[in-house]
């Protein structure tokens, strides 16, 4: 009978631990969608250009941050910088919650500058376009903002 209680006991205690590790884990894929904007109004020369994301999920489930992240910024059609960044994720995946819309971190830095290597160049004033992406379970979405830079007076 002792033996019995202590058996029903672990069986029970298994079903509480195993109910809880699996809900900690759910989630689901997307789509969601993104906002991008710039952290401020406009920029001197020089200063590093801050992105925000919002990403906007309307699942009834947490869905996965992104996988990949890039960014190109481009002026009149010719693209100037940017890159894709891949995210490996350790044994917890964060989420964006259900029905929410929440900032993206870590942001997104642009130093204004263009060329590779060596050859790197602070791009003259004026107004230039972010292409900004997301890829992540079930989604790929993208948003672009406009930035600009004003002459230093």
């Amino acid at each position: 009978m002792i033996l019995a209680a202590v058996a029903a006991t672990a069986v029970i205690a298994g079903a509480i631990v195993l109910t809880w590790h699996l809900s900690q884990n759910r989630y689901g894929p997307g789509p969601v969608t993104i906002e991008a904007a710039t952290h401020k109004p406009h920029y001197l020369p020089g200063e590093t250009v801050e992105f925000v994301i919002y990403v906007t999920n309307p699942q009834e489930w947490p869905v996965t941050q992104p996988y990949r992240v890039g960014f190109y910024i481009e002026k009149d059609g010719v693209d100037l910088a940017g890159g894709d960044v891949n995210i490996d994720f350790g044994p917890v995946v964060p989420t964006f919650p259900p029905h929410s819309t929440t900032p993206y971190n870590p942001p997104l830095l642009w130093n204004q500058q263009t060329g590779s290597g060596s050859n790197r160049t602070q791009v003259q004033p004026g107004n230039y376009t972010a292409n900004i992406s997301i890829g992540g379970y079930g989604y790929d979405s993208s948003d672009s903002c406009i930035i600009e830079i004003r002459s230093a007076a």
